[in-house]
């Protein structure tokens, strides 16, 4: 196993996801029911198998071998897939929802990696993305300040590669072939929910094919 495979294997495990989250995930999903659900980087299937429960049919990909082998307890369907392996996806059907919860952050190649996404979803499929936002209000002080530094977990965890903005998401999407269908973002205790490319702690955001 790689370093980088062996440090994925290991925060799969330890991944969870904080009640507001999954919260606000649901209510944007607004209850769906009987669809094909892909579950992209499931860790244990702790977000897809609330999606099961609702009556669909969930298949979750994600690279750590044991995080997988909890998941097939609580999904349809579980695999072991490296997202930028270049191999073609081990599923057959074609998805209404594509999940993918705290992912893009951990990619090289995001935008590609979606894009050979987008060749397993129905038209007009739909696509949620939640990710931190690099540019909290609470980040800008430190940059202010000077300190920048990687840490065991959050927006600056050591295994994130890539950082997001709220417009950054929306224009990478939008390059893909993907509109704006919905947000329901985290945001810090106190703060306004009008401004969320400041004051959002973590995106969620559901993106329709055009």
């Amino acid at each position: 196993m790689t370093l980088p495979n062996k440090y994925y294997h290991n925060k799969a495990l330890d991944y969870g996801i904080s009640s507001t989250r999954m919260n606000n995930v649901l209510k944007l999903l607004d209850g769906v029911a009987g669809k094909n659900i892909l579950d992209v980087g499931c860790a244990t299937g702790y977000v897809g198998e609330k999606l099961k429960n609702n009556g669909n049919y969930v298949v979750g990909l994600d690279l750590s071998p044991e995080a997988i082998k909890r998941a097939k307890e609580k999904l349809d369907e579980a695999y072991v897939f490296n997202l930028e392996s270049g191999l073609d996806f081990p599923v057959r059907k074609n998805f209404d929802l594509i999940i993918m919860s705290e992912v893009i952050e951990h990619l090289f190649l995001p935008q590609e990696t979606i894009k050979r996404l987008v060749k397993i979803i129905k038209p007009h499929g739909r696509i949620l993305i939640s990710t931190p936002n690099f540019l909290h209000i609470a980040n800008r002080k430190r940059f202010l300040l000077g300190d920048f530094h990687y840490d065991a977990s959050g927006v600056f965890d050591e295994g994130h590669i890539r950082f997001f903005t709220y417009k950054s998401v929306i224009s990478m999407m939008k390059d893909l072939g993907f509109l704006l269908a919905g947000e329901n973002h985290v945001f810090s205790p106190n703060f306004i929910s009008s401004f969320p490319g400041l004051f959002a702690y973590q995106f969620v955001f559901l993106f329709q094919k055009i």
